[in-house]
């Protein structure tokens, strides 16, 4: 009889962290942190961020800073990624860029330097969500930033190790620990790609001479720990540790982020995403829930880990934000894993009135800086 399995690491696989909440937008994925070591002095936040392989955000379009504000609560303080340590008023982001070059979103009157200190950038609400200057060593929440071609699914795992409990019936063959990790819900740990075996290393780092079952698709009854790579073994007599896992929805994909119609057309927006068990994708506008009746004129046809949105014979009243929601056991099916898109419909006989976001260019970004410090140097 094996022992109870016993989850030992949070949502994010971080016992310290409180992963509030993560929005995909603009090729990001963003995610808010709080609480325990997370609600911490803004050079902390940038090194958690970066333990997170990821770096503490830079808004720089009004696309990421709206999806910033879904995600980050109206009560509190948020560090994002930008300061002006190096050089007085002059605010720059942590790549080096800087903050004026790009959007910005200043509540008025700031930064003001209140205390003589104020170094770094935070999102605080006023009459709304807008920036702050602040003492750098106070302790906010954070928002990461990471691209999302570099998210893999173990930065996303919840894990159970057999031998928490210290029982040594927690040891299982390689068969036996698959199916004990089905049982409840679960899969035996993967680790099919280079960076997934790294992640899953460093939260071996508790006990690293213990050996545990894992899943890979290269072979069968494979064990790894903290000093020693993948090893492949006897399947039927060695008895092991092994790690069990689910993770929490990630990678949600829309197959468009933005939306504009002309009243009476139709529109049809996918949502997609992944995890373990497979995620329950729901679209919401507002905060109600979509029908799934497809006689309804706007609805949503839900399938496996994806979900429809559909509008039929538009109405100006459709115009509005519509949010993908996906969730499951991983994270006790709590709305936290979003994606959101932005409607407008037009009254029929208007054009589009189309306005892009423009990003300056990083090489003429660079030439720019060149011709300052020339300028400079001459004076």
């Amino acid at each position: 009889m094996l022992a109870p399995l016993i989850l030992l690491l949070s949502s994010a696989g971080f016992t310290h962290s409180a992963l509030y909440k993560t929005v995909y937008a603009g090729g990001y994925k963003l995610s808010y942190w709080a609480g325990g070591e997370d609600y911490a002095s803004w050079c902390k936040s940038r090194e958690l961020c970066t333990a997170h392989d990821s770096f503490l955000a830079m808004p720089k379009t009004a696309t990421l800073e709206t999806a910033i504000e879904e995600i980050v609560p109206t009560n509190g303080y948020t560090w994002i990624g930008a300061t002006d340590a190096v050089a007085e008023d002059y605010y720059r982001w942590s790549d080096g860029t800087a903050v004026d070059d790009y959007y910005t979103d200043w509540q008025p009157g700031q930064p003001d330097q209140f205390t003589n200190y104020e170094d770094c950038l935070e999102i605080r609400y006023y009459s709304s969500l807008a920036w702050n200057d602040r003492a750098c060593e106070s302790r906010n929440g954070h928002v990461c930033q990471q691209s999302q071609s570099k998210e893999v699914a173990s930065q996303n795992s919840v894990l159970t190790f057999s031998d928490a409990s210290g029982n040594l019936d927690s040891r299982a063959t390689f068969l036996e620990a698959r199916k004990a990790c089905e049982n409840n819900g679960m899969r035996l740990a993967r680790v099919d790609e280079k960076k997934e075996y790294e992640t899953l290393k460093q939260k071996l780092r508790g006990n690293p001479e213990v050996k545990y079952w894992i899943e890979t698709e290269f072979a069968d009854c494979v064990y790894m720990s903290y000093i020693n790579s993948l090893k492949a073994s006897d399947c039927m007599d060695l008895k092991l540790p092994f790690i069990c896992e689910e993770i929490s929805p990630w990678a949600v994909t829309l197959s468009s982020e933005s939306a504009e119609l002309q009243e009476e057309e139709n529109l049809k927006i996918d949502c997609t995403a992944k995890g373990f068990p497979l995620p329950v994708v729901s679209w919401y506008k507002d905060e109600e829930l979509l029908t799934n009746d497809s006689n309804e004129r706007v609805h949503q046809s839900i399938e496996s880990a994806s979900s429809t949105l559909v509008i039929n014979n538009s109405h100006l009243t459709d115009a509005g934000r519509y949010r993908c929601f996906a969730t499951n056991a991983a994270i006790n099916f709590e709305l936290n894993v979003l994606a959101f898109v932005d409607l407008k419909v037009n009254p029929k006989g208007v054009e589009f009135q189309k306005v892009e976001e423009k990003t300056p260019d990083f090489f003429a970004e660079v030439q720019k800086l060149k011709e300052k410090k020339k300028q400079t140097s001459e004076v």
